[in-house]
């Protein structure tokens, strides 16, 4: 073999790995400029606000503290939007997924009457709506203005989730629905005992979707649970910390003499997308494998 190999070969050889070291300094450049931002972000909230501002701390902090962290927690509607958003993330999912699923299912049958009506009716409405200012008259009719419901019912249907999911239930084998249909079971039977084990890929990455949608909204507690306070979210009650850390107006935080707008306003992004970020290491096969199969299942 090294008989066959001539200079020109070594020198495409070369080439060949000079273009992948330009490739990976360009991704690792990429990838310092993508993480830096968050980086600077975190380095602030465990830096002094007072020190902090003079400026000069770019990787780590020159005064290191906790402080920017107790004034965060030590506020009771920060504690009360936890449990608050814990509910609204085990419940608003959860059913989503259900309901969604069990159109799905029904959807998926060939049998279902008027299904191409029902489907011409979902597709249209993904691409008109009817506005903002409907949908708040809709809630307000329906009694979901300053109810924790607001968080649930309107996001328990998701057309796009409803297509996903039906495309995963209509490459399952035929054989196994007339099989249990044969033994008696019934489709409320076939749907939980059957349909919804075998589906878990791709109902566990909707659900991680879903979880991420609730956890990370704030535009519900602003728009429709405006005098609620005690059901405001945490994402909603970080956004007005942030916003009245100045103490300009009627602040969260109280005052501290070691930090400041700027240093509390990064401690509060942090705090808000730590669960996020401890999660994912979990998640991340689910993302993954739910994608996949959700694309060849189509």
């Amino acid at each position: 073999m090294s008989g066959n190999i001539t200079p020109k070969t070594i020198r495409k050889l070369n080439r060949d790995h000079a273009g992948d070291y330009v490739i990976m300094v360009v991704l690792g450049l990429f990838a310092v400029l993508t993480f830096y931002p968050m980086w600077y972000v975190v380095v602030g909230s465990f830096s002094e606000g007072a020190d902090y501002i003079k400026g000069g701390v770019y990787f780590f902090p020159r005064v290191f503290t906790l402080e920017n962290y107790k004034v965060i927690v030590s506020s009771q509607a920060v504690w009360r939007s936890i449990g608050v958003t814990v509910a609204r993330c085990a419940l608003g999912p959860t059913i989503s997924v259900l309901f969604t699923a069990f159109v799905a299912y029904g959807m998926s049958r060939k049998e279902l009457r008027f299904k191409k009506l029902f489907n011409f009716a979902g597709i249209f409405t993904m691409f008109f709506s009817g506005g903002l200012i409907p949908y708040y008259l809709l809630c307000k009719i329906l009694g979901f203005i300053n109810n924790f419901f607001v968080y649930i019912i309107p996001g328990a249907y998701s057309v796009y989730n409803m297509i996903l999911i039906r495309s995963f239930f209509r490459n399952m084998p035929e054989e196994l629905h007339e099989a249990t249909v044969l033994d008696g079971a019934s489709e409320y039977l076939i749907f939980f005992k059957f349909m919804i084990p075998l589906s878990m890929p791709i109902l566990t990455t909707i659900f991680l979707w879903s979880l991420v949608a609730h956890w990370n909204d704030y535009l519900t507690s602003m728009l429709y649970l405006p005098t609620a306070t005690r059901l405001h979210t945490l994402q909603y009650v970080l956004q007005k910390i942030i916003s009245n850390a100045d103490g300009s107006s009627d602040s969260l935080l109280g005052t501290s003499s070691t930090v400041t707008s700027e240093s509390i306003s990064f401690a509060a992004m942090v705090f808000g997308t730590i669960p996020m970020l401890v999660m994912y290491p979990f998640m991340q096969k689910h993302f993954v494998s739910g994608i996949y199969v959700g694309s060849l299942k189509g």
